[in-house]
């Protein structure tokens, strides 16, 4: 019996057919769901990209001590201007701040363009 073949008795071939239809349907519903779920996750999504020397904003990551009497929630959500100093990879960019110093690598989803940064600022009518 090769592999695609089916068992030459009755109630076997009967079976393994049940058992290959349960497949090739659980197979297309988990293509189908991908499928929905990626349409569903790009609806969205943009294609950002900064040039070397472009001014931008970092997300502010630092989470809330009590010890320093610090709140997360009362923080910007956004630190910079800092100057776009290389690309790293596909997404990833090396930043450095009005002084000079390099801030680190960032990734591109927790970037925001100087012109997008300020229309975040702009107080609502």
């Amino acid at each position: 019996m090769d592999g695609g073949a089916l068992p030459e008795f009755g109630e076997r071939r009967v079976h393994h057919q049940k058992w290959l239809d349960v497949y090739q349907d659980v197979t297309r519903r988990l293509k189908e769901a991908y499928e929905k779920n990626a349409r569903h996750y790009n609806l969205r999504r943009r294609e950002k990209t900064f040039h070397v020397g472009q001014l931008v904003y970092y997300a502010n990551k630092t989470q809330s001590d009590k010890v320093k009497f610090y709140s997360r929630k009362l923080a910007p959500n956004y630190l910079g201007p800092c100057t776009v100093e290389s690309r790293k990879g596909t997404s990833g960019y090396v930043l450095r701040d009005a002084k000079g110093h390099l801030v680190g690598p960032y990734h591109v989803q927790d970037l925001v363009s100087n012109e997008d940064f300020k229309a975040l600022r702009r107080p609502a009518a």
